[in-house]
């Protein structure tokens, strides 16, 4: 560790000691621990697990099936990279987890966007 690194850490250490004042050591220590072990459920309450993604993106699919592009397009723009990305391999579509977010919801407005025009073309044939 550089000379410089260790000043930073203790410039830090200091600040958060000057909020907590004349309390003692191991009360700062504990709430410290209290606030990180909050803030890992929180985080921890967001992470969607590998069960939960068809069930979820199934009803996205159903929902998107009755939107229009515009809406479609917003709708997926709230909606995480994993997310899409499953959305995406549930229509077949050809993706890479490297792949932008604003090219996901490209791709997959367009797969919506085909299917109208197709249904609407066989819809067409039939009159």
């Amino acid at each position: 560790m550089k000379a410089s690194e260790l000043s930073s850490i203790t410039l830090k250490i200091s600040k958060i000691l000057k909020v907590y004042g004349e309390t003692e050591i191991e009360d700062v220590l504990d709430d410290i621990l209290q606030l990180v072990e909050n803030n890992r459920k929180e985080n921890n309450k967001n992470i969607i697990t590998k069960e939960e993604l068809p069930f979820e993106t199934q009803m996205i699919i159903e929902n998107l099936k009755n939107m229009r592009i515009s809406e479609i397009e917003m709708y997926l723009s709230n909606q995480p990279k994993k997310i899409l990305l499953e959305i995406a391999d549930q229509l077949y579509i050809s993706t890479n987890s490297r792949q932008t977010i604003k090219n996901l919801i490209y791709s997959i407005s367009k797969y919506f966007e085909r299917n109208k025009i197709d249904h609407m073309i066989r819809v067409d044939r039939h009159e």
